[in-house]
């Protein structure tokens, strides 16, 4: 994100909800109009959270820095198992 939003400073929220993992990268950089972009690296991103299931949103404006949160389902562990199918 340095490389793009110009700072050195990222704000990254972990945390388990009823819909599953919730991931929040944060920054107050100079932001982007998502409409106006067609990158690789964000369709990359929407494409591996559906893959497993989740979902992806994307908020930026010029001027006023990113915000990206991916929701991701969370298993069931049943006990005595050794794996996790992710």
């Amino acid at each position: 994100m340095a490389r793009h939003a110009g700072v050195d400073v990222v704000e990254v929220d972990l945390h388990v909800d009823p819909d599953g993992l919730r991931i929040v990268v944060e920054d107050q950089g100079q932001g982007f109009d998502p409409g106006m972009v067609r990158s690789a690296g964000i369709t990359g991103m929407h494409e591996r959270a559906h893959l497993v299931g989740g979902h992806l949103t994307l908020e930026s404006s010029s001027g006023s820095g990113t915000r990206v949160v991916v929701v991701l389902p969370l298993l069931a562990y049943e006990e005595g198992s050794q794996d996790l199918d992710l």
